[in-house]
């Protein structure tokens, strides 16, 4: 079968929030497995949401182009090159980058160890940096979309603020949907609201995938149903 570059719909992730280039070539799988017995893939160690008119309101940028750095992780390839939150990739090695698809295409053309030249904007100043690509085994990943984030089998979303209301809530991400996976294998039912995790409020998605990029193996779950019945699950992250 054939692969399709640049068609994903949301920024693909691991759990530790480093980028994968998920559209890689067949060639270079199979080469890769020959070589190493697993697929090697190049990661930046970074979050990442595509900028728009709105984005680029609310963080006052100037540029309604390019990709927008939500999180960088501790010790990944975009810490080490000084690379921030705030920063707007344009362009990798003289490539332009307009949206996180056409990142991940890029992405996908690298190994560990590559380097790779970076174009960003810090505010108004654009900048350069070279970067050496990192590795790491993929585990589950998470596909961020505008308002939903997909992982292991499930789909969760923010709980609405009526809905916040009407259950005497503060916040919350409810579980949308439930597929075969470690979600679902923990005992997690549907409209399941985790409220927090390991001990951790999760008030939003992004307070979700922060926790969830700095966890790994198992997480203690924590949250109530519609019914105003209270769950506790154990969820191993190493469970696909």
């Amino acid at each position: 079968a054939a692969v399709n570059r640049g068609n994903s719909g949301g920024a693909l992730v691991n759990l530790k929030g480093e980028l994968v280039g998920i559209n890689t070539a067949i060639a270079t799988h199979t080469e890769d497995l020959k070589k190493y017995g697993a697929v090697q893939r190049a990661i930046l160690g970074i979050t990442i949401i595509d900028v728009d008119a709105n984005l680029a309101e609310k963080e006052g940028l100037k540029r309604v182009s390019g990709v927008y750095i939500h999180d960088v992780n501790r010790n990944s390839a975009a810490a080490a090159a000084g690379m921030q939150k705030g920063d707007v990739i344009v362009a990798i090695n003289g490539n332009k980058i307009k949206n996180n698809s056409q990142l991940q295409e890029q992405m996908a053309r690298y190994k560990p160890n590559d380097k790779v030249r970076i174009t960003y904007y810090r505010k108004d100043q654009e900048r350069t940096v070279v970067v050496t690509l990192q590795s790491i085994e993929e585990k589950m990943p998470i596909l961020r979309k505008k308002d939903t984030v997909e992982t292991g089998g499930a789909s969760f979303g923010d709980l609405a603020p009526a809905v916040q209301k009407q259950w005497g809530l503060t916040g919350g991400v409810r579980v949308k949907m439930l597929k075969a996976g470690p979600w679902k294998r923990a005992g997690i039912k549907h409209d399941f609201v985790i409220t927090r995790i390991d001990g951790e409020t999760v008030e939003n998605l992004d307070q979700f995938v922060n926790i969830l990029n700095r966890k790994e193996r198992g997480i203690w779950v924590d949250g109530v149903y519609p019914n105003g019945a209270k769950g506790y699950y154990g969820v191993n992250l190493d469970d696909e």
